[in-house]
């Protein structure tokens, strides 16, 4: 609405051949919002959805995945009460409309939480960003159920802080429910490799 930068970050594609893509899309007095449009093979387009958080001011979305007929996105909502928070929107495919919106805080009501990628697995979400805890920023995981229902969040720390993910599809789900995030150490700048459980239990990193 806004005719200024609007930024795609993502993409999906359904077995049918449907396009999803997300990102960043300035509105009129409300910043910049997530954007989800729908196209069908030939390219038209089919629906396209916003979400402007209560504060109107910075909401990106950067990530995209299809949970059977929902396509949810993930990113960063900023509210008036808790800035920027992460940010999850599961979406109808056949018409756009928003099924569910979740949101995390983090630690405190000053924390800077940003989502940064999501996939999908066995009916289930996975959720990967970064989150401001005690020493700097922390590694976070989050699992919802397909209604959107949290299952578990788990929070990683090295002993320096100012951990970090990249926006390059740092989660990744096996056959047994076992979840792999990658991100960056600050106390070391090495890469670091973190394996959970289907219940959430830290197996190694």
């Amino acid at each position: 609405p806004a005719n200024v930068n609007d930024e795609v970050t993502a993409m999906a594609i359904d077995a049918s051949g449907n396009v999803y893509v997300t990102g960043s899309s300035p509105g009129t007095g409300t910043g910049t919002d997530y954007a989800t449009l729908k196209y069908d093979d030939d390219g038209t387009l089919i629906w396209a959805s916003r979400y402007n958080g209560s504060s109107s001011s910075s909401d990106a979305a950067k990530g995209i995945t299809i949970n059977s007929s929902t396509v949810i996105v993930t990113g960063h909502i900023t509210e008036t009460t808790t800035g920027k928070n992460f940010g999850t929107i599961a979406y109808s495919t056949s018409a756009g409309s928003q099924l569910w919106l979740k949101t995390y805080a983090g630690t405190s009501s000053s924390s800077v939480d940003e989502a940064s990628s999501i996939t999908s697995a066995g009916g289930y979400i996975y959720v990967t960003g970064r989150s401001t805890g005690i020493n700097g920023r922390d590694l976070v995981t989050i699992k919802y159920a397909s209604n959107g229902d949290t299952s578990w969040v788990r929070r990683y720390a090295d002993q320096l802080g100012g951990d970090r993910l990249y926006e390059r599809d740092p989660v990744a789900v096996d056959g047994n429910g076992n979840v792999y995030i990658t991100g960056t150490l600050n106390a070391t700048t090495d890469i670091a490799l973190l394996k959970y459980n289907s219940s959430g239990s830290l197996q190694w990193a």
